[in-house]
């Protein structure tokens, strides 16, 4: 973007050839203010010389027409007229000269200090006639009066005044309405020079707010339509560009931000429909190669511990010509991939050699494990050794937790088909295994109670026995865990649900000595299929008989609260260490010599698929808890 086309510079050439226009029209207005106010006490000051002739003629008229008849009056005239005269001959002479040489003295009536004039031409050839036609007018004066200062003759120089001032009034007269018309003119001009001025700071401003609407406000306005657009859902959308200034670089930024939208929610609509891996893998690489650059990516798995390579789980190209030799990255000579894999963040690393073979020379690692349980990255590689940039980082770690889970999912997905597949086969194992167990069992029990048979065969005999229906119990705990859960729910009250299971189940307990309370602290209400709540208490029952002591007491709680029933069975016995505790509920982990490891497994899978959760508190003080939680439903 050049200077020139920058809205910023173009807004303060505007602004700045605005307000030098506006303080041009300011200093010529406050300069002919100026030049008015000098011109005003221009014509102010030749007002008074106009006032004064006139007021000279007067004083001669009057003295004429009162002169005096004795010496006395003649000599009160000498000390009154006499001396007002003079004072109105050198008041007349000042303004005069002054007008003539250009600089009125500051002792003129009206003045604040010497004053220069700016007379036009024709008004300084009257001041000149005037000055020449004064001189003659103050020598015949002088002349009449005499030169005795004492006695000076009055009558002759009144007879003079009256006689010669009137000529010397009227061009008084006329200097003083040359310089009024002047003055008027010089006003009318500075009038007129004001409004053009106004006239073109306004044609000016008016053409500034129509370029400022033109450029800026309907380009501004078309993008918020296009956000509002966006906001809406309309992704993708674009707005024609067409300059290069600050909004056509945010014009280019919207529309860039939008086809990353498109193309971002494109992406989350095809992942969701991935297949497999690969598909999956293909999907991410097409939607996101107009994102950043790409020419290989694919999912490398970590082996976990101190393993000297990575699994390449899966990976794709848009070149086909680009296949590996191998699914496997060493570690072990590569620092770099090794931290990068275990990394919280994405980072750059140089290429490892398995994919330098296929021409690239970046890599880009975005590991998955800060948000999914996948031990593993996405590693995206391309030929240009200077293909990813910060920008490209930023964009993979936004997109961390879409592309984690997306791909933990699928991971996921391949997990449940093949444990879906294997719980099929182990299905049909079981059927087939337990059809010979049953013969097999038919005949032990056939041997062990023949009366004939030596002590020690009865013994072994007995022994099989047991094994036997140890391996028919562990098969129908298999078939339970294996086969998907289906509830017949209905609304029960927990309470009474309770109630019975203690007197039917009394008895389990009683044989070993221990007792089985029930404890109502609130009564709750639950969605719950009564059979398999059933078979989840009496499974917590065994356990919790196994672990009492043989007069110990178990207690089976119900209470409510926060929206949960909850099912407490607390026994007295010995505390469960914590890594016990934490494995308890693995398919086959068992700490009993005569335990299938499925029992607690089946529980928790049965709540689970009622919405509820199991908890478990255990210490030396208070025991063991196996809490069922179960959402309550009204009563």
């Amino acid at each position: 973007m050049s200077r020139s086309s920058s809205l910023k510079f173009q807004i303060t050439v505007a602004l700045l050839l605005l307000l030098a226009l506006f303080t041009g029209a300011i200093v010529f207005t406050l300069h002919h203010l100026a030049r008015y106010h000098d011109d005003a006490v221009t014509l102010r000051v030749a007002e008074s010389l106009d006032f004064s002739v006139q007021r000279l003629l007067a004083q001669g008229q009057n003295y004429l027409a009162n002169a005096p008849r004795d010496y006395e009056t003649y000599y009160r005239d000498v000390k009154l007229y006499y001396r007002d005269l003079e004072d109105h001959l050198d008041s007349i002479q000042a303004a005069i000269h002054g007008f003539a040489t250009g600089m009125l003295p500051m002792h003129l009536e009206g003045l604040d200090g010497d004053m220069e004039l700016h007379l036009p031409g024709h008004v300084r050839e009257r001041v000149k006639a005037l000055e020449e036609h004064w001189m003659e007018y103050v020598a015949g004066l002088r002349e009449r009066l005499g030169d005795d200062p004492v006695e000076p003759r009055l009558e002759w120089a009144a007879e003079h005044i009256v006689m010669h001032t009137p000529p010397l009034a009227v061009e008084v007269t006329d200097m003083v309405q040359s310089l009024r018309a002047s003055l008027n003119t010089h006003q009318a001009e500075i009038a007129r020079v004001n409004r053009v001025v106004l006239i073109i700071a306004a044609v000016f401003a008016v053409a500034i707010v129509i370029w400022f609407l033109m450029r800026v406000v309907r380009p501004l306005a078309s993008a918020a339509d296009a956000y509002e657009r966006v906001a809406r859902g309309d992704f993708g959308h674009q707005i024609a560009i067409g300059r290069s200034d600050e909004i056509g670089h945010m014009t280019m930024a919207f529309n860039t931000l939008s086809r990353r939208l498109h193309a971002l929610f494109g992406l989350i609509d095809r992942l969701q429909t991935g297949a497999d891996l690969r598909s999956t893998l293909a999907t991410a690489g097409r939607e996101l190669g107009p994102l950043l650059p790409l020419d290989w990516l694919g999912v490398v798995l970590c082996a976990g511990g101190d393993a000297e390579r990575a699994r390449i789980a899966a990976w794709w190209s848009p070149d086909e010509a680009r296949r590996l030799d191998s699914l496997w990255l060493p570690l072990d000579n590569g620092e770099a991939l090794a931290e990068a894999l275990t990394a919280s963040h994405p980072r750059r690393i140089g290429v490892p050699a398995a994919l330098a073979g296929m021409g690239l020379n970046t890599a880009l690692v975005l590991p998955l494990r800060e948000f999914s349980d996948l031990e593993g990255a996405l590693v995206f590689a391309s030929a240009d050794a200077d293909a990813y940039q910060d920008e490209h980082l930023e964009l993979l770690r936004n997109l961390a937790p879409l592309l984690a889970h997306t791909f933990s999912r699928t991971l996921q997905f391949l997990d449940n088909e093949r444990l879906a597949a294997l719980g099929q086969f182990v299905s049909g194992i079981v059927h087939e295994i337990r059809n010979p167990l049953s013969t097999i069992n038919l005949a032990l029990d056939y041997i062990d109670g023949r009366e004939e048979l030596p002590d020690a065969t009865r013994r072994r005999a007995g022994l099989a026995v047991g094994e036997a229906r140890r391996m028919e119990r562990l098969l129908q705990d298999i078939l339970l865990y294996a086969k998907p859960v289906s509830l017949q729910t209905r609304k029960v009250m927990l309470a009474d649900l309770l109630a019975e299971f203690v007197r039917a189940q009394g008895d389990l307990p009683a044989a070993r000595g221990q007792t089985l309370a029930l404890e109502i602290e609130q009564a709750a209400c639950a969605e719950i299929d009564v059979d398999r709540v059933q078979q989840v208490l009496l499974n917590l029952l065994r356990n919790a008989c196994e672990a009492a002591p043989a007069d110990g007491a178990i207690v089976l709680r119900l209470m409510n609260a926060d929206g949960l029933a909850r099912i407490e069975m607390h026994n007295g016995g010995a505390p469960i260490p914590d890594h016990v505790r934490e494995r308890l509920f693995e398919p086959f982990f068992t700490t009993r010599a005569q335990g299938t490891g499925l029992g607690l497994s089946i529980v928790r899978r049965l709540v689970e698929a009622h919405g509820g959760v199991m908890e478990i508190e255990s210490d030396a003080t208070h025991g063991t808890r196996f809490r069922v939680c179960l959402p309550a439903v009204t009563c």
